[in-house]
């Protein structure tokens, strides 16, 4: 076990879903994670929280396995960690109006979890919070940057929505680790350039940085190395696949661009920009695909307003 362990898994227990003494905790994890649940389970032992270990070897289904939902259903918080994501499943929401609170992640080795789990989540909080209001009174979004970033869109009619890691109301359901801001773009607005410059899904960690331009709320043109894989990839899932979905800002400043999506929109300094699948901001582009583009370092303007980011 190495160092680090002992003390991500009590900011689980304390901070993440502050536990309380009789309460009960699922672990859902796939293999490669041992060390850690270890860890975990003797954190909560120390907090006098019951544990449940539920090792999912295979994941065949979209779904949990019923056995495991009826677990969920039982006790008061639960971290999924998987080859894939649950986040999105009857089991996880069926959990979550029962009044589970849940983390979910995926993909993850047990050292990137680790790694995630060791923030400040009472600074990721505050941050969070703070730049979720200010997307939510702002009507226009510019950025730019000396690499020929030049995007504006509008953002008159969303929400700020914020993932603070800190699951500590019942029924509450996010991801660890966590760490951003984020609201959705209106329909039918955005035009200019961006230079992603940090990752895309599906394409990873970019060598060289891919050139997006964006008409009328979508994605036009493609230019860079790996453009033809990107264009192929939005031709797969139709014309609901480049349309602006999200803007969101990263704030965990213990994670660092490794290629993983779940981590890279985290990142303190950055920025995303999806495209796609918006009904979780409340669009209705219900379409199987949600990328975020995520840019490093760019200048953020809301308003007219020049705002610094984390």
């Amino acid at each position: 076990m190495t160092p680090q362990l002992p003390r991500a898994a009590d900011n689980l227990i304390a901070t993440n879903f502050a536990l309380r003494a009789g309460e009960r905790l699922a672990l859902v994890l796939a293999p490669g994670r041992d060390a850690l649940a270890d860890a975990i389970q003797a954190a909560a032992a120390l907090h006098e929280v019951e544990t449940v270990r539920l090792p999912l070897d295979d994941e065949p289904t979209y779904e949990l396995p019923e056995t495991y939902v009826r677990t969920l259903h039982e006790v008061d918080a639960a971290l999924i960690s998987t080859r894939r994501s649950y986040t999105h499943t009857d089991g996880v929401r069926g959990a979550a109006r029962a009044g589970t609170r849940v983390a979910t992640n995926s993909d993850l080795s047990e050292a990137q979890l680790a790694a995630g789990l060791l923030a400040d989540y009472d600074t990721v909080a505050e941050r969070a919070a703070a730049y979720a209001a200010r997307l939510e009174a702002a009507h226009e979004v510019r950025l730019t940057s000396d690499a020929g970033t030049d995007l504006t869109f509008r953002i008159a009619q969303q929400r700020g929505m914020m993932e603070t890691g800190r699951y500590h109301a019942p029924g509450q359901v996010g991801n660890l680790p966590a760490g951003e801001a984020a609201c959705g773009i209106d329909d039918g607005v955005g035009d200019g350039t961006l230079v992603v410059d940090g990752s895309w899904p599906g394409l990873g960690l970019l060598d060289a940085p891919l050139v997006v331009h964006y008409e009328g709320g979508a994605i036009r043109a493609v230019e860079g190395p790996r453009a033809a894989e990107l264009e192929a990839i939005l031709e797969r899932h139709g014309p609901g696949a480049r349309r602006l979905a999200e803007f969101g800002i990263g704030m965990n400043d213990t994670v660092t661009l490794q290629g993983n999506t779940l981590l890279d929109e985290k990142v303190t300094g950055t920025v995303h920009v999806a495209v796609g699948n918006d009904v979780t901001f409340g669009g209705t582009n219900d379409v199987g695909y949600h990328a975020d583009a995520v840019v490093v370092g760019p200048r953020l303007h809301l308003d007219d307003e020049a705002v610094a980011l984390p």
